[in-house]
């Protein structure tokens, strides 16, 4: 068996995520200290056992994203287009593999501006049928990345509708990708209460 100390157990992350044979835990449920860091098991065919159980502690097997500037982590993406995409509430972030076990990932600070809201990140394609991600921004609400584009907004036209949504609700949103029609569908909470957008 490994040594004692050599590794821990997973912490009680908010989202997970899978790159090939790595398990990804970003935030947490429990430990403010760690909202904005996203950590990583070994590959499973490292030396030890359980390996899609513990975090390595002999090398840092995480990132923290800049602490609490931008919130804490709202969503985590699984790989488009090459890489891994990490969203705060006003930060985001992509996340590339090394492929050098010391250093897994590079993390590449794509906007200090933009960001996600919880439960909106949908995965689909672009017009093109290039595979991007769809989100909504707690400002500019509709917005999209991984495609031809780094973001792009995607919802001028509906800014009114924008104006109605509660960003202080428990749960403000939730989305799905129609593949057939080439939509993405996001009920949202209304800031009146009577009312679900």
């Amino acid at each position: 068996s490994e040594d004692i100390g050599d590794y821990s157990l997973i912490h009680s992350g908010k989202f997970l995520s899978a790159d090939e044979d790595r398990l990804l835990i970003a935030g947490s449920w429990e430990q403010s200290a760690l909202a904005s860091r996203i950590a990583w098991t070994p590959v499973y065919t490292s030396d030890g056992v359980g390996n899609d159980e513990r975090i390595p502690t002999d090398i840092d097997s995480y990132i923290d994203l800049d602490g609490f500037e931008g919130g804490q982590i709202t969503a985590v993406s699984r790989p488009v287009n090459g890489y891994i995409w990490v969203f705060k509430q006003s930060h985001t972030y992509r996340l590339v593999r090394t492929g050098n076990v010391l250093d897994a990932y590079r993390s590449v600070n794509v906007s200090k501006s933009v960001g996600a809201v919880p439960g909106s990140v949908v995965e689909g394609v672009d017009q093109t049928g290039m595979p991007c991600l769809y989100f909504l921004d707690p400002e500019l609400g509709p917005c999209r990345t991984g495609g031809n584009k780094i973001i792009q907004t995607a919802g001028l036209d509906i800014s009114e509708t924008w104006d109605k949504v509660n960003i202080d609700a428990i749960v403000i949103a939730r989305g799905v990708f129609y593949p057939n029609k080439q939509q993405v569908h996001w009920w949202l909470a209304s800031s009146d209460p009577n009312q679900t957008i």
